[in-house]
Formats: C-alpha cells, sequence, structure tokens
C-alpha cells in the first residue's frame, strides 16, 4: 500500500524548467474550470439567458417578482441567477 501524506515520495513530483510553464497553465485551466458561477448576475446577462433584446420585457418580469433581483445603487441591478432558472422551469413545456 502506497503511503499518502505531505512528507510522502508519491505526493512530490520532480520537473524540469521547461516543463513547470506547462504544469503551472495546465493548473490554472483546471481551477478556472471548476469556479463555481456567480449567484448575481447583470440583467445584461440574465436578458441573454432568456433571449430576450427588449429592457421593457426584462423590467416587466422584474417587477412581476417572477424573477429576484437586488439594487444595490440606483443604476445597477442584479438578478439572482437561481431564481432566473426557477422562471425558465416554471414555464417549461413538457
Amino acid at each position: 500500500m502506497e503511503e499518502r501524506g505531505i512528507n510522502s515520495p508519491a505526493s512530490f513530483r520532480i520537473v524540469q524548467d521547461d516543463n513547470l510553464k506547462d504544469i503551472v497553465k495546465e493548473a490554472v485551466k483546471a481551477v478556472i474550470q471548476n469556479k463555481k458561477p456567480e449567484p448575481w448576475i447583470t440583467i445584461a446577462e440574465a436578458m441573454k439567458i432568456l433571449g430576450i433584446t427588449s429592457l421593457t420585457t426584462m423590467n416587466k418580469i422584474l417587477y412581476s417578482s417572477e424573477v429576484v433581483y437586488s439594487q444595490p445603487s440606483k443604476k445597477v441591478r442584479l438578478v439572482l441567477r437561481s431564481s432566473l432558472y426557477d422562471y425558465i422551469n416554471k414555464y417549461r413545456v413538457q
């Protein structure tokens, strides 16, 4: 059975200098791909997800309270991503 831990030989890998850059690039890509999406998105992102081009239509959805949104400042509105997906599923055709 192979020993695991910080001091075990299996936890270290000897790397040549020219391969180090490639290994770091691969590690960064892996971290970026595993990043969870932000819970709050902009109105533009929400419109893109819904396939809406009219801001008036988006406002109707927001003001009807079918989608949860926050207005942290006068000109900034953010939509809760999960509520947007709930809205999409609510009108899903089966």
